[in-house]
Order: structure tokens, then C-alpha cells, then sequence
């Protein structure tokens, strides 16, 4: 498990990435690990019901604007969400936990390097 952090503290903004990989099928129901209640978004709950639909294309766009090139990273490499993005105080930020299948894991350890190349 890692986290996937994202530059933003909009709850908004927050709801429209959680359903945006939700659409995408990252979001899986076995994973599900919400955050606690001290670092849970304000607001988000208020946010997540408004998109229950597949967003449009500009929402689309919107979303994926907000991701952080190492999450992007991440999440190509097979990473599962697990759940709502917690808050973050002290840094102003939200954090998706992210799931990794260690045997499909693009991780390497310490004495092969950071990462293995695409492949």
C-alpha cells in the first residue's frame, strides 16, 4: 500500500477524483478503507452524491488535470484506489491509499533501484 497524494483540499474536487476513478474501475468494494474520522474532508460527503453518473468529457479533463504525475505513475502500473481520499492537515492535501499487487509490483527492492522500467 502506498498513498497517492493530490494537491488540493477542495472537497469538491476531491468527490469529482474519487468518481473519476471510480468510472475507471479503480475503486474496488474488497479495498474499501476509508479514512478516519479525524482525517476524513470536510464537505465530501455533501460533494460525492452529485456525481452519479458517468462524468462528461470537461469533467473528465478536470479530473485528470489534478493528478499528480507519480499517482498517474501508479496507477498505470495496475494500482487499485482504496477508497475516499483522507485529508491531510499538515500538508494541505488529500491522499487516495493506493493498492498494489505485490507480484505484479513495479517496485523493486533497495538493491535493484527505485523502480524497474516499463514492461
Amino acid at each position: 500500500m502506498t498513498l497517492g497524494t493530490v494537491k488540493t483540499q477542495d472537497a469538491r474536487q476531491a468527490a469529482l477524483l474519487y468518481r473519476y476513478f471510480y468510472d475507471l474501475g479503480l475503486v474496488r468494494s474488497e479495498f474499501f478503507a476509508p479514512p478516519t474520522l479525524k482525517y476524513t474532508l470536510p464537505q465530501l460527503n455533501f460533494w460525492l452524491p452529485k456525481w452519479t453518473e458517468t462524468l462528461s468529457t470537461e469533467e473528465k479533463r478536470e479530473a485528470e488535470s489534478l493528478i499528480s504525475t507519480v499517482l498517474k505513475t501508479v496507477l498505470s502500473r495496475g494500482a487499485l484506489i482504496g477508497g475516499e481520499p483522507a485529508f491531510d492537515p499538515h500538508f494541505q492535501c488529500l491522499d487516495f491509499l493506493t493498492i498494489i499487487d505485490r507480484e505484479k509490483s513495479f517496485f523493486l527492492s533497495e538493491s535493484q533501484g527505485w523502480m524497474q522500467g516499463a514492461g
